[in-house]
């Protein structure tokens, strides 16, 4: 393939998420084959669970987890040696008094053994209580093998514990010693390094230089969380397509996230979603938070984030895997809701370690597009269509014989159910595993020519085929 490549698209779309000047009906994408940028962790995608007992099979035993919640985490990791990570903890975390029982341990080393996915263990700190945090992490060293644990997370969101765990005038630079104080006793007779501090509002640059400053030996793993939306504010479901809510929202990592690798540190975004407090009804579970999440993975891939995990768990409105109880039957119903697609999507364009590349387009900042490169030499582009009434129609002028072509859709932008990638479906589905026949969709090059047309509010992950 020829060092650029270049591709007329009959669209508007953007390049790495910055939209761009030119004729609103044909785009030009051209991507820098020989200049791929930075790679994209493997392990970048995750999960974020409170400490509650995960569903078991039916009537199986308390240490067991129910084969169809595994087989959508094995879905999103198969792509990557080391394909999701996940954190356990939160709320609950800061709220523990005793280490979890053995069951919910041996429950983290089912999930480790069926997936290879590594395992961030939120610890309390609200409590100042030290024996209680080694007893957590004896706990996890006997239970899990030590490659499972990517670090201890000590405490939950301490610029939150004003009128919670501390008085209502309870200031960031009155935690900083506490988390030393515990911290030291823990860094380095039980473990090499804890994961903090856990900040609930996004990386801004002066708290973290506070906390590296005065934490400094300690931390082996940097962790912010951060909610795009406020469910009290209602947003309109129109607002999961808006720039400002995607590249913006990545955008105000940007100056964290280098305050860290400037400590050679990496930083996890260890929770985040739509919206918090268990996210909004319609618009957390709705198609356009599939298209929100499918989006935000690569800005904040673009902006040097090293992970996300999106939070979730039993009924919440944002959770990427839903996990409910038939009434009637009272067996479990596991269920992939529509952050899912967005994460299953994205997990495939990253495959292989996959760089992302640079993009140069031209076009209407309704339609973007990403781009990656993986190391066996595969190139794929991921097109995504925010025009709510117009499909557009892709002239892709590509050194190609073909491409494969899976489409992500549902019949609106506030669909909960029935959303597809690539004609499959988790609606209905038992097992874990997706309905439907895979269209496997291929476009032969006619005169160095490839054309494709995505339909309106809908997305589509392009491989190309020398």
């Amino acid at each position: 393939m020829a060092p650029f490549l270049r591709i007329a698209i009959t669209a508007f779309v953007l390049g790495f998420g910055l939209p761009l000047c030119g004729d609103e009906d044909v785009t030009t994408v051209k991507l820098d084959t020989a200049r791929p940028g930075r790679m994209i962790p493997q392990g970048f995608l995750g999960f974020s669970r409170e400490w509650r007992h995960f569903v078991t099979p039916d009537e199986g035993p308390d240490a067991a987890v129910h084969p169809a919640y595994l087989r959508l985490i094995e879905q999103l990791s198969r792509f990557n040696k080391q394909g999701v990570c996940f954190r356990i903890g939160g709320n609950s975390a800061d709220g523990m008094g005793v280490s979890p029982e053995p069951a919910r341990w041996q429950q983290l080393r089912v999930i480790y053994q069926a997936t290879r996915m590594p395992l961030i263990i939120n610890l309390n700190l609200a409590r100042e209580d030290v024996e209680l945090d080694k007893a957590m992490i004896l706990d996890a060293q006997r239970f899990l093998p030590p490659e499972a644990i990517l670090s201890f997370e000590l405490g939950n969101e301490p610029d939150g514990w004003a009128g919670r765990y501390r008085p209502k005038d309870y200031t960031f630079p009155q935690y900083l010693p506490v988390f030393g104080k515990v911290g030291s006793q823990l860094v380095p007779g039980l473990v090499h390094g804890l994961a903090g501090p856990a900040y609930a509002h996004g990386a801004p640059a002066g708290p973290l230089q506070e906390f590296l400053a005065a934490e400094t030996g300690l931390i082996n793993l940097v962790t912010v969380h951060s909610y795009r939306f406020d469910p009290k504010s209602k947003p309109a479901v129109e607002r999961l397509l808006d720039e400002r809510d995607t590249a913006g929202f990545a955008q105000k990592m940007a100056d964290g996230i280098q305050i860290a690798h400037d400590a050679r540190l990496k930083i996890r975004l260890t929770e985040t979603d739509s919206a918090w407090g268990g996210g909004i009804p319609g618009f957390s579970d709705s198609f356009g938070a599939s298209l929100w999440t499918l989006d935000v993975l690569f800005e904040m891939a673009r902006v040097g984030l090293d992970g996300i995990h999106f939070h979730g768990g039993g009924l919440a409105s944002y959770t990427p895997i839903r996990e409910d109880l038939d009434k009637t039957t009272k067996k479990a119903i596991i269920s992939a809701r529509a952050p899912y697609y967005g994460m299953w999507l994205f997990a495939e364009a990253a495959a292989n370690e996959a760089k992302l590349l640079p993009v140069e387009v031209q076009g209407n900042a309704r339609t973007k597009v990403w781009a990656t490169l993986d190391n066996e030499g595969t190139t794929r582009l991921v097109l995504i269509n925010k025009d709510t009434a117009s499909s557009r129609s892709f002239a892709l002028q590509v050194q190609a014989t073909s491409a494969a072509v899976k489409r992500l859709s549902a019949e609106s932008l506030a669909a909960t159910e029935g959303i597809e990638f690539n004609g499959q479906t988790f609606s209905g589905s038992v097992d874990g595993n997706p309905i439907g026949q895979a269209q496997n969709e291929r476009i032969a090059a006619v005169h160095g020519s490839l054309s494709v047309q995505l339909a309106p509010i809908s997305a589509a992950l392009v491989t190309l085929v020398k």
